[in-house]
C-alpha cells in the first residue's frame, strides 16, 4: 500500500514498487510566495520536469532488476540498486531531500533483503499539477498523483500472495534552485479522500 511521505520525520515505511511511508504531515506548506508561475515558462517547465521525474523515481527506485528471481537479496545486489537509485536522485534531490531519499532507499532494500517481500512493479500513472509558486530561488509545487504497485509477500503457508495497491495522493514539494538548476528539498503527501488503504 502507498502512504504519504514527509522528509521531516525519520521513520520511513516502504511499500510497493518504491516508496511508502506513514502519513506524516500536512500536504501543503503555508507561507508567502511572491509570484505564481505562469502556465509555461523556463522555471515552470523546469520545475514540472524535476517534480515529474522525482515522483516517478520515488515509486520505482526499489524495483529489483529482471535478473533477480526472488529469495534473499545479496549484499552486492542491494549495493548496486542503492548506487543506481542515488545516482538518479542526485540529479533531482538536494540537501535534506537527498538525505531523506537515501533513507527511503535503505528502508525499501532492507524490507526486501530476506526475500519475504518483493517489489515487483510500481509507478505513477498520472500527475496533475495543481499549482506552482515561485519566490526567488524557492518554489512550491502542489500535485495530485495516482500511484500503483505490485508487491509480493511470502505467506506462512509458503505460498506467495501479490497485492496491487493503487492510491491517489495529494503532494506538495518544495524546490530550491542551485546554480541555475531546480532540486526537490522537501516532499509531503496525504491520501486523497476515498483513496486511503
Amino acid at each position: 500500500m502507498m502512504f504519504g511521505l514527509a522528509i521531516t520525520r525519520r521513520r520511513i515505511v516502504a511499500s510497493a514498487g518504491a516508496v511508502s511511508a506513514l502519513v506524516l504531515g500536512l500536504a501543503v506548506w503555508g507561507g508567502p510566495a511572491s509570484a505564481s508561475a505562469p502556465a509555461s515558462g523556463p522555471d515552470a517547465d523546469a520545475i514540472r520536469g524535476v517534480v515529474t521525474r522525482a515522483l516517478h523515481l520515488l515509486q520505482e527506485e526499489s524495483l529489483p532488476p529482471a535478473t533477480y528471481n526472488g529469495g534473499p537479496m545479496s549484499d552486492q545486489l542491494r549495493a548496486q540498486m542503492s548506487a543506481k537509485a542515488m545516482a538518479q536522485a542526485g540529479q533531482l534531490f538536494s540537501g535534506r531531500g537527498l538525505s531523506w531519499f537515501e533513507n527511503v532507499v535503505k528502508y525499501n532494500l532492507d524490507e526486501q533483503a530476506s526475500g519475504e517481500i518483493r517489489h515487483m512493479g510500481g509507478g505513477v500513472s498520472r500527475i496533475a499539477f495543481t499549482s506552482i509558486t515561485i519566490s526567488g530561488d524557492q518554489a512550491t509545487a502542489a500535485v495530485t498523483e495516482d500511484v500503483w504497485a505490485d508487491v509480493a509477500q511470502v505467506q506462512q503457508s509458503g505460498k506467495t500472495a501479490v497485492a496491487h495497491p493503487k492510491n491517489t495522493m495529494l503532494a506538495s514539494l518544495i524546490l530550491q534552485r542551485v546554480d541555475g538548476k531546480w532540486y526537490v528539498v522537501d516532499y509531503r503527501a496525504k491520501f486523497a479522500a476515498g483513496s486511503e488503504p
